[in-house]
Order: structure tokens, then C-alpha cells, then sequence
């Protein structure tokens, strides 16, 4: 049995990345998996902030790891874009990211959401995404939580968050 070559091997990636990209330019609205569809206009905003140092210390109880203010002249939706690196994630740990629009970070500390396995590199990274459909105007916040639990969800899990990124983009619902 014959072995694909680097040079075949990445001549078929390129051909099918070619073959996917016209797809997405001809039918821009083709989804798989979509379960509903929104249109608004361009993004209105966009909100970037980052923190190449650790973010946060995270526990076992959880905490917001980044968090973004912004205002809202109309109804808009609000995609959000977290990427992370999880640090001294141990095997028998595990990582959890979710999302919160406008909750109160100190007593609201939603515990589902993305979780990460530690490895045995210690180092797992990663990028999120979360929407927020038809927000009102006003002032808002949304935060990234984080926090690490063990094998049977025990105190005592810990492990630092890296690298973080936080993007909010705002569409106005048309």
C-alpha cells in the first residue's frame, strides 16, 4: 500500500479548502446545521480587547476572565469571539468557558457551557463563539467566565487562563 506524499497530501487539502471557499462565495447563505437565520446590516461596532498575560487565576467556584462594556442605539445582535489558552490544566481536570450578556459576575456564574480537557502538556487552547439575538438598546455588558473542575466536580481544581482575546461584534437587527 502506497503512502500519500507531503506534496500530494497538501495539493488535496488545497484543492478541497479551493472547492469550500467558491462554495461559500456562490451560496453565501448555505449553513450546515442551521437551525435559524438573521440578517442585519454591516457590523455597527466592533469591540477588541486582549491581555497576553495570564487573565485570570481561575477556581473551582468561577470568575469573569474578561469582560466588555458597550451601548446599543437599536436592537442588534451580538456575536461574541473568546480564544484562551488553558495553563497547568491538569489531566484530571477540567476547563470551562461560557458566556453571560448583562449578568451580575459576582453571584451569576453560569457553569455549563465549553469545557476543556487538561493534557499532559499542561497547555490547551482555544476560541469560543456565542450570540446574543435581538439585545435592546442601552448599555450593556458581557463577560467570559471561566472556572476548572475536577473528576467528580470536588474542590479544589486550579489552573490560569492565557493569551486571552475578547471580540464582540454588533449587527443591528434589519
Amino acid at each position: 500500500m502506497r503512502r500519500l506524499s507531503a506534496s500530494r497530501a497538501s495539493t488535496a487539502v488545497a484543492v478541497v479548502a479551493a472547492i469550500v471557499a467558491v462554495l461559500a462565495v456562490a451560496f453565501p447563505t448555505l449553513g450546515f446545521g442551521q437551525s435559524t437565520f438573521s440578517h442585519g446590516g454591516p457590523p455597527s461596532d466592533v469591540y477588541m480587547q486582549t491581555d497576553p498575560s495570564t487573565c485570570l487565576n481561575a477556581g473551582h467556584n468561577g470568575q469573569t476572565a474578561m469582560q466588555q462594556f458597550f451601548d446599543l442605539g437599536a436592537e442588534s445582535h451580538v456575536v461574541v469571539y473568546f480564544t484562551f489558552e488553558w495553563a497547568l490544566l491538569s489531566l484530571h481536570e477540567r476547563g470551562h468557558i461560557s458566556m453571560g450578556l448583562d449578568g451580575r459576575p459576582e453571584t451569576e456564574v453560569p457553569t455549563e457551557g465549553w469545557r476543556f480537557s487538561g493534557t499532559v502538556s499542561s497547555h490547551t487552547s482555544g476560541t469560543v463563539m456565542w450570540t446574543f439575538d435581538n439585545v435592546a438598546p442601552g448599555h450593556h455588558r458581557v463577560n467570559a467566565f471561566a472556572r476548572v473542575a475536577t473528576q467528580g466536580d470536588t474542590e479544589g481544581g486550579a489552573a490560569d487562563l492565557n493569551a486571552c482575546a475578547l471580540t464582540l461584534l454588533v449587527t443591528p437587527v434589519a
